[in-house]
């Protein structure tokens, strides 16, 4: 079944940039997406390498944040974006209730399959 759709499932899908144009939106969708983008990933990755450091008992390199930026991705973002894209229609929470079932359900069937491609060989 590897590689064939399952039936009645949905595209959960993930855009590469889905965090940061969640993040531009959320701050107004103001001035050019990719600059703001470059921004974001800069300090998304700052974030990481502290974050890191602090695991390990070091201390990293502060960089510069403009003031009152937030970085976060919520935890429903893939969910939102999926929502959008299929016209905003309906109860959101019942929308995200049956996206992250399908999302769940295929990377279940995906890792059923890498598993029993295994044990094949």
């Amino acid at each position: 079944r590897e590689g064939l759709p399952m039936p009645g499932a949905a595209d959960v899908s993930i855009p590469y940039d889905a965090a940061a144009m969640l993040a531009y939106e959320a701050a107004g969708s103001e001035g050019d997406f990719e600059m703001f983008k470059e921004v974001f990933n800069s300090q998304a990755i700052a974030t990481v390498v502290a974050k890191k450091a602090a695991r390990e008992g070091k201390t990293a390199p502060q960089a510069p944040s403009p003031a009152g930026s937030d970085i976060s991705i919520p935890y429903d973002a893939a969910a939102k974006l999926a929502y959008a894209a299929a016209g905003s229609t309906g109860d959101f929470e019942a929308f995200k209730a049956k996206y992250e079932a399908d999302a769940v359900a295929m990377v279940s069937a995906k890792k059923e399959a890498r598993e029993a491609a295994l044990v094949a060989k």
